[in-house]
């Protein structure tokens, strides 16, 4: 009796974990690059490591009900390999949100990072093996203003 009760009690553990699983709210979402352009700033830009003069400006494109059922109370951050960035201006549109990051760090890309929106801060950078099959930084979509 005691072995039947734990198999039903452990059925039903799984059931619910798998059920909230299956409707839990996304971390991570699907971009488009819509541009990627060098900026030069003057005067500088204001940051966290300080001022910078120069940029790279990436302006991504997501599904607004995909953006908008992210946790509401938690910051998506895109990640380009260890390149930790928040968004410098969110755009609602209809059906779509652009999101505008800099990278004054643009230079020390080499080509080859992943790029992952997401809400799981740090996520990206410490389990990194985890997101082996997102897209891929490519350097030459970058485009000098």
């Amino acid at each position: 009796m005691r072995t039947l009760i734990a198999t039903l009690l452990s059925m039903t553990i799984a059931t619910v974990a798998l059920a909230q699983k299956e409707t839990a709210p996304p971390r991570e979402l699907p971009v488009s690059i819509l541009s990627a352009t060098v900026q030069t700033f003057d005067p500088p830009m204001p940051s966290r490591n300080g001022r910078y003069e120069q940029a790279l400006v990436l302006r991504l494109e997501a599904e607004r009900g995909l953006w908008e059922s992210l946790p509401p109370s938690v910051e998506t951050f895109l990640y380009i390999g260890t390149h930790e960035l928040l968004p410098i201006a969110t755009d609602l549109d209809r059906d779509r949100v652009v999101l505008t990051f800099h990278d004054p760090d643009w230079k020390s890309l080499q080509g080859g990072e992943t790029m992952v929106l997401t809400v799981d801060h740090g996520d990206p950078i410490f389990d990194s093996g985890k997101y082996a099959g997102y897209p891929k930084f490519d350097p030459k979509i970058i485009s000098e203003k």
